[in-house]
This record gives structure tokens, C-alpha cells and sequence, in this order.
């Protein structure tokens, strides 16, 4: 009886026991894997891993608890994903964000156009309204041909950034946009018509340079001269009330003819550079070929350039032969019954090819050499006016022979070494004055 007393007790203490044993492992939460490495990390906090988490190790280069970045570890985060347009990211000894080398600027993320993540996407490209948005932080090269002028461009298709023909210098007409978008195109501005057909055959002493003005207000240069009188001929002409012209013309590549224009293209900005379209070795050429960078085009015989329809402009022959001179572009213009010629430095081989017939005005070819001008091509044109361009010089220019066949055919002679710069002014292209000397053309 004793023993089943004794038994039964133990029974009821074991049951005691397993139920209070029970009891605890139900209500004890299991600790992270990582707790007590002295690391609040792998999902720990101050409930489930009071003594790694309780309080958090700011400077042990591990973002913990409520720390924003410790050390160069930043939870992911950076200058974009702060909202900021780039730059580097630090933390503050405090485990806070240094957010100073962050940069801002224009940019802001427009939903469905842009994000400043640095990322241009397709989106993006080309977006830009002026004051910059999302063009400067995300877009490193402009799209040129979607109507929208982003930097470097100067222009994007109907784009012109408020140009006009008139801010640029001319009177009237319809500025475009250069298809590279690195220029304006300004073919079609003109200046106000004058009615009056005006060539300037300007002295640079031993060189060359004609400024013609159409009557219907198209400019043009020939030549200018030594590369030391380039800054004078863009004075002359801008004294003239032009800051801008429409084309200039090398007659060949010597630089009594070319060396000038470098400075001219760059004061003067015309639209078009022809030259007989050969290379040559030397600097004043290197100067002209950079001046006229993506505005040269070559000239060819029977070419014509468009100098209003009041007046033709023909080219009669360039880059014949090998010789540079022989090269010489030559042109006639022609205004009503009004021929006037002009040949740079063309040769009698070069003479030999051409036969413009009667002329009023011959500018002199090659400064009056006598390898010039000869006797067969001066009956040909049979000039009323004779102008030769010279200067004081060592080749005996203007030559006795070349001065006594103009003589023999009774043409009228100017010069500027000894009269200056020579106008010719016609109004009507019939009667033409020279200074104070009038004539007909007939």
C-alpha cells in the first residue's frame, strides 16, 4: 500500500515537471543565427538581440539600427538615389549622410520624360526647354534633327534659338539651320536691295581684292590681298555698313590673292568659300583651308553663282593646268548690257582658253605681267576700262608691254598703286561711272 502511494506520487511530480518544461520552451524565442557577435546584423534588432543591437557601434563600418551609414557603408544609397544630380556621397563621423560634394543643379525628374539617374534613355534625348531640364545631367551628346537646339548644337532644324536673318545681320529672308546643326544656313538673307551694281576694286597694294555688291543686295569678295591686309579689307567693307557677306571667291592660292581671307571669313562669316577646289603648301593656304572650314566648294568652267537675277555671274574657267596662275578662277558678270571681267592672276595659256567677247571692264590678269593680257585676247575683249591691281613690287608690274597693248586699243587705265581703291557704280546696267568718269555701255 505504501509503495502505491509512493508510486503514484512520483507520477503526479514527472507530470508537474514535463508540464512546467512545456510551459517554457512555448513562450522562449529562438535568437537570430548571428546574436552575440557584437554585430546587429542579419535581421537582429534590440528585441531579438538586445546584446548585439541594444545599442548600435557607430564607427565600425557597419550600418546598424538607426545609424543612416557608417562609414563607407551607405545601405545602397548615393547622390542620385537621394535625389540629387550627381557627386560623391560620404558619411558624417555621427553616422550620419554627408550630402555635401552631392551636386544640383537644373535637373529634375519629370515623370515620363526624365530621371536624373544619370541614365539618358531614349525618352530623354532631346529634352530640354531652356532652362536645362534633364538635358544637363543625363545627356551627353544633343540629338541633332529633333527640332531641339541642346548644347554644343547651334541650331536644331526649326530650332534657331531666337535667330533671324535680321540678327544676323541682313536686312530680310528665311534663316535656316545647317543639317550638322553647327551653323546657321543663311542662303536665303539678303540685304535691302540698293539698285545699284557697285564694285569696289580695293587697294591692297601688290595683291588683289574685289568687293562686288549686287543690285538685288548679294555681296561678294574676290581675293584679299597679303595676309597682313585682310583686317584692312574687312575694315573697307564694314565701312561700307556690311558685317556680314554672302560668298568669297580665291581666284587661286597665291597668297597676294588668298592671304587675307582668312581674317575675312572670320570678321565677315560668308555663307560659301569657292576656290578652283586644288591644295597648295603653305601657311596662308592652311589659314584659308581651317577659315573656311565646311564652306568650300570648287568651281568649275560654266558654273554660275547666284547674285540676284538682276545680274549673271559665269565661270569661264578654273584650275586648268597644273600652273597656279594658269589656275585662276575666271569670271564674268554681267548686269543688262554692262560685261565686266575678272581673272586673277590667268595666264596667256589661260586667256587661250576662254573668249568672253567685247567687255567694258577688264580687271587687269596678274597685275599687268607681261605674260598676261596678250595682244590676241585684248582684241577679243576689247575693254573700255582697263583696271590693273598692283602695288610696289620686284617683277616690273604693271609691264611697259602689257600698259602700251591696253594703249593700242584705246582702253581708258586705272591703278591702284596710283589712284587708290577704284568704284565702279551702275544703276541701270547701261551707264557706269568710274570716279568722275562716266561711260556707256553698249
Amino acid at each position: 500500500m505504501v509503495n502505491i502511494k509512493r508510486n503514484f506520487y512520483l507520477t503526479i511530480l514527472v507530470l508537474a515537471v514535463l508540464f512546467i518544461l512545456c510551459n517554457s520552451a512555448t513562450n522562449v524565442k529562438a535568437a537570430p543565427p548571428f546574436c552575440g557577435d557584437g554585430k546587429c546584423i542579419g535581421g537582429e534588432n534590440a528585441d531579438n538581440c538586445p546584446e548585439d543591437c541594444a545599442t548600435a557601434v557607430c564607427g565600425d563600418g557597419l550600418k546598424e539600427g538607426s545609424e543612416e551609414c557608417d562609414n563607407i557603408d551607405f545601405g545602397g544609397e548615393t547622390c542620385l538615389s537621394l535625389g540629387f544630380e550627381g557627386g560623391a556621397l560620404s558619411c558624417n563621423v555621427d553616422c550620419t549622410y554627408d550630402s555635401s560634394q552631392c551636386t544640383s543643379g537644373s535637373c529634375v525628374s519629370i515623370p515620363g520624360k526624365c530621371a536624373c539617374d544619370g541614365i539618358c534613355t531614349s525618352k530623354e534625348q532631346g529634352y530640354v526647354d531652356g532652362g536645362g531640364i534633364c538635358g544637363d545631367c543625363d545627356i551627353n551628346q544633343p540629338v541633332c534633327g529633333d527640332n531641339l537646339t541642346e548644347s554644343p548644337e547651334v541650331c536644331d532644324g526649326t530650332d534657331l534659338g531666337g535667330q533671324t536673318c535680321v540678327t544676323k545681320g541682313y536686312d530680310y529672308g528665311n534663316l535656316a539651320c545647317l543639317s550638322n546643326c553647327g551653323g546657321y544656313d543663311t542662303s536665303d538673307c539678303h540685304y535691302d536691295s540698293t539698285g545699284t551694281l557697285q564694285i569696289h576694286y580695293i587697294d591692297v597694294g601688290q595683291g588683289d581684292s574685289e568687293f562686288i555688291i549686287t543690285p538685288d543686295g548679294y555681296t561678294l569678295l574676290i581675293d584679299a590681298g597679303e595676309d597682313n591686309k585682310g583686317s584692312s579689307v574687312v575694315s573697307y567693307i564694314q565701312g561700307l555698313g556690311y558685317n556680314k557677306i554672302d560668298y568669297v571667291i580665291a581666284s587661286h592660292m597665291h597668297a597676294d590673292h588668298l592671304g587675307g581671307l582668312d581674317i575675312v571669313v572670320d570678321a565677315l562669316n560668308p555663307d560659301v568659300c569657292y576656290d578652283h577646289g586644288g591644295s597648295y603648301t603653305t601657311t596662308q593656304y592652311d589659314q584659308y583651308v581651317s577659315a573656311c572650314s565646311g564652306k568650300r566648294q570648287t568651281l568649275v568652267k560654266n558654273d554660275n553663282i547666284n547674285l540676284g537675277p538682276s545680274v549673271t555671274a559665269t565661270i569661264l574657267q578654273a584650275g586648268y593646268n597644273s600652273d597656279e596662275n594658269t589656275k585662276s578662277i575666271v569670271m564674268e558678270l554681267t548686269y543688262t548690257n554692262l560685261d565686266l571681267l575678272f581673272g586673277g592672276d590667268c595666264t596667256d595659256t589661260c586667256e587661250a582658253t576662254i573668249s568672253p567677247g567685247d567687255l567694258e571692264v577688264y580687271k587687269v590678269h596678274h597685275h599687268g605681267s607681261k605674260y598676261s593680257s596678250t595682244q590676241t585676247f585684248l582684241n577679243n575683249i576689247l575693254p573700255e576700262v582697263s583696271v590693273i591691281e598692283v602695288g610696289p613690287n620686284s617683277y616690273g608690274h604693271p609691264t611697259q608691254e602689257t600698259l602700251d597693248r591696253l594703249t593700242a586699243i584705246g582702253s581708258d587705265i586705272f591703278r591702284t598703286g596710283l589712284d587708290g581703291t577704284v568704284v565702279l557704280t551702275c544703276s541701270d546696267g547701261i551707264n557706269y561711272n568710274i570716279g568722275s568718269n562716266s561711260y556707256v555701255a553698249s
